[in-house]
């Protein structure tokens, strides 16, 4: 057997074979009753397959770069692009949400990768309509494929800021309601009127005629 400073373990055939390395024509040992169970060396010992010693000049690797400390000047995230490398960048959420009920302008709006929020969507559908009543609110998400889930909003504390707003996400409903008094609250609203310096009303229901049963003629308009 050669001497154990000119001996290279080789694993071949599921065992570990001593190769001589006294020349190039040097061959396995030929008894097999003199195989060892594990290599002597430590290093041959913690690494057997040779993998720290590979080229990994062609091994594809995955990079995670956090995109906003990068723009906040981190030069830790400022590599170096090589040749053959691919970017990837994750899309922003992007898709539609949808506000109906008693606001100005119900419709679908676009969630171009910005972060929504209830009070957002009432602006954007031109605020409460006339018969609206905040509190009465609901937004309707889904969370399966099949299934939704219905949250009860008060708006009316969003805004006042005593409750937390939420973010939107695509595909939600924002339902703004109304209560059972608001028609009579808006007949209320509009039967008060207060003229700022000389005002006129007129009332159809307590005045003659606008045409009268005579007839206009051009005498009427000669004064003028």
């Amino acid at each position: 057997m050669p001497a154990p400073e000119n001996v290279k373990w080789v694993f071949s055939n599921g065992r570990w074979v001593a190769v001589s390395q006294a020349g190039p024509q040097s061959q396995p040992a030929a008894d097999d009753k003199t195989t060892a169970s594990a290599p002597s060396d430590k290093t041959a010992a913690a690494d057997p397959f040779g993998f720290r010693s590979i080229d990994k000049s062609d091994v594809s690797r995955i990079i995670a770069i956090d995109l906003k400390a990068l723009q906040q000047g981190n030069q830790m995230k400022d590599i170096v692009i090589r040749n053959n490398d691919i970017i990837q960048i994750t899309p922003l959420e992007a898709g539609e949400f949808y506000v109906m009920g008693e606001v100005q302008r119900p419709g679908v709006y676009s969630i171009q990768g910005r972060k929504i929020t209830a009070k957002m969507a009432i602006a954007a559908a031109g605020n409460f309509g006339p018969l609206s009543y905040p509190p009465n609110s609901i937004l309707i998400r889904r969370i399966g494929k099949n299934q939704e889930q219905i949250f009860p909003l008060n708006m009316e504390k969003i805004f006042r800021g005593e409750e937390n707003d939420v973010f939107l996400k695509p595909d939600d409903v924002l339902a703004v309601g109304q209560n059972v008094l608001s028609p009579f609250l808006i007949v209320l609203r509009n039967a008060f009127r207060l003229t700022y310096g000389f005002g006129f009303i007129y009332d159809r229901n307590f005045a003659d005629a606008l045409v009268p049963s005579t007839g206009y003629n051009s005498k009427r308009f000669t004064n003028w």
